[in-house]
C-alpha cells in the first residue's frame, strides 16, 4: 500500500482529527402502561387527565359549528346579544342534547371558545375575540347554574 492509502481521509486533507466526544445516554421512555398508571395516580392534576376521545371532539366541533351558525342567524339583524345567545341555545338544544347534558363536553366547548378568542387577541382582532369570550362566559354561567349549583 502506498503512503496515501495508509492514512485516514481527514489526515489526507491536512486536518488533525478531533477526539470523539462521549455519547450521552438517552433517557429511557416510559411504556404506555406506566404512563396510564401515572395518569390514574395523578388524577387530581388537570394536565395529566386523559384527553377526550375522537368521537367527543367530533361532536363538540359539530356543536360549535351549529351553535355559531344559529348565533349568526339570530344576530344577523343586530338583535340584542342575550337574545342571540338564547336563540342559538334553543336551536341546538334538541339535536345536541348529549353536549348540553355532559359537563366534560361543555368544558371542552368553553376551552375551545377561549382558545379561539386568544388567537383573535394575538392577531389583533379584538371585536371577534370579545364575541368568543362572551360565548365562553355564557357557557361558564350555564355550567355553574346547571352542574355546580352555585
Amino acid at each position: 500500500a502506498t503512503w496515501y492509502q495508509r492514512r485516514g481521509p481527514k489526515e489526507r486533507r491536512g486536518r488533525p482529527q478531533r477526539p470523539l466526544k462521549p455519547r450521552r445516554r438517552k433517557r429511557k421512555r416510559l411504556s404506555n402502561r406506566w404512563r396510564l398508571h401515572l395518569k390514574r395516580r395523578l388524577g387530581g392534576c388537570r394536565s395529566m387527565r386523559d384527553y377526550p376521545s375522537k368521537a367527543d371532539e367530533r361532536i363538540v366541533t359539530e356543536f360549535i359549528c351549529a351553535y355559531l351558525a344559529e348565533y349568526n342567524d339570530e344576530n344577523k339583524w343586530g338583535i340584542d346579544l342575550a337574545t342571540a345567545l338564547k336563540g342559538a341555545s334553543k336551536a341546538t338544544f334538541g339535536k345536541y342534547a348529549a353536549v348540553w347534558e355532559n359537563l366534560d363536553k361543555l368544558e371542552l366547548v368553553i376551552s375551545r371558545f377561549v382558545f379561539v378568542a386568544t388567537r383573535y387577541v394575538l392577531n389583533g382582532d379584538i371585536p371577534q375575540a370579545s364575541i368568543n369570550v362572551t360565548i365562553a362566559n355564557y357557557f361558564e354561567q350555564f355550567v355553574a347554574c346547571m352542574f355546580r349549583n352555585s
